[in-house]
């Protein structure tokens, strides 16, 4: 899949948060919840008051810094941790190996590992801290520690002024663009640890997201629906895509069309159809991509592609007659397409033709 991770955002905003990937080195972009929930020992949401070096760095140790973060919990998500002040270490390599930091006043979800009493370790040094809303969710005590961590998330893209308002309160001279960044970093983040749940409860989640969520949420909630085979909300993805939000940024339309991709109902073709008109080849290419899957009632669909001016629009549109219809021969490797595209075009609108008349 295509997915959505906005690394751009990511590195500028990791740089605040204490750390940055090196080229070499393949960061996650997104928590994977459910192992990261099962990993983790002690799951808390609260506040960083201070972060101490307790070991310098050397320069035969790659520059990694030891370090002791002292945070107080506002409430508890898995685990009983008999205190409301805890001590976290924590590994920081200025060589930006991908190991995230802390800040002080960071307010968040914080996924540990280690025993009360005791110092705490993350539990995934990559991703062991996502933002928090200083609004707690409101529980009935029966959910389990995943539900209560997705309902943290919702709390994030509900409430996203005051998430990240508070926020900020960790940085110092945060300028517009990199606020910005921060803001996005934020939803997207919650958005991607919802979707990382396969439960009706992060579905619920996702569309209580898209009914009350700022524009950037509501669009990139919608596409998460998609595959979960829920097109509730594709009409508002069709809207932003013929005619985008000035305020939404092109790489967020970018992933709305290539969320486009993981669609597999055959009720989402009319839709399609319409799509198949905008001036945006990127949508066009998702769309016909998507109908590939979509058996026999994309056929119609697939053959209006064959007349768009994008040539990989077009070599979508014969691989999927091709594969949809059985006729391997007819679908041809993509530089062989290319050296003779009307060749295979030609047969494609001849076969469609005749089973229009055989069908008279």
């Amino acid at each position: 899949m295509k997915c959505m991770r906005f690394l751009n955002l990511f590195v500028v905003v990791s740089t605040f948060f204490g750390f940055m990937p090196a080229i070499a080195v393949p960061v996650p972009v997104g928590p994977d919840i459910v192992p990261l929930t099962s990993k983790a020992d002690f799951i808390a949401v609260g506040k960083v008051e201070s972060v101490e070096v307790t070991e310098q760095p050397t320069e035969d140790q790659n520059q990694i810094e030891n370090v002791v973060a002292r945070i107080t919990v506002h409430r508890e998500i898995k685990g009983d941790l008999g205190t409301n002040e805890i001590d976290v270490a924590l590994t920081v390599s200025k060589a930006f190996d991908g190991r995230r930091g802390l800040s002080t006043n960071q307010f968040g979800i914080f996924f540990l590992q280690g025993a009360s009493g005791a110092e705490f370790i993350p539990a995934d040094p990559f991703y062991f801290v996502v933002a928090a809303s200083p609004l707690a969710p409101k529980l009935t005590g029966k959910e389990t520690s995943l539900e209560r961590v997705l309902a943290e998330l919702l709390q994030v893209l509900i409430y996203q002024k005051q998430t990240v308002d508070l926020a900020k309160l960790a940085y110092r001279n945060l300028t517009p663009s990199l606020e910005s960044a921060l803001n996005s970093q934020i939803i997207d983040e919650a958005i991607e640890g919802l979707k990382a749940v396969p439960s009706l409860k992060a579905t619920e989640h996702l569309r209580r997201a898209v009914q009350e969520g700022s524009d950037r949420t509501r669009l990139l909630a919608a596409a998460a629906l998609l595959p979960r085979n829920d097109l509730s909300y594709l009409t508002l993805i069709k809207s932003a895509l013929l005619d985008p939000p000035s305020k939404v940024e092109s790489n967020v339309l970018l992933h709305l069309s290539q969320s486009l991709e993981m669609t597999r109902d055959i009720k989402a073709i009319p839709i399609f159809v319409e799509l198949l008109d905008s001036q945006n080849v990127e949508v066009r290419r998702s769309v016909t991509n998507a109908l590939r899957r979509m058996g026999s009632s994309a056929i119609d669909a697939l053959t209006l592609s064959l007349e768009d001016k994008d040539s990989i629009v077009r070599y979508n549109a014969v691989i999927g007659l091709s594969e949809i219809t059985n006729q391997g021969n007819q679908g041809p490797a993509i530089d062989t397409f290319l050296n003779d595209e009307q060749l295979y075009l030609n047969y494609w609108k001849n076969w469609v033709h005749s089973k229009f008349r055989r069908t008279q």
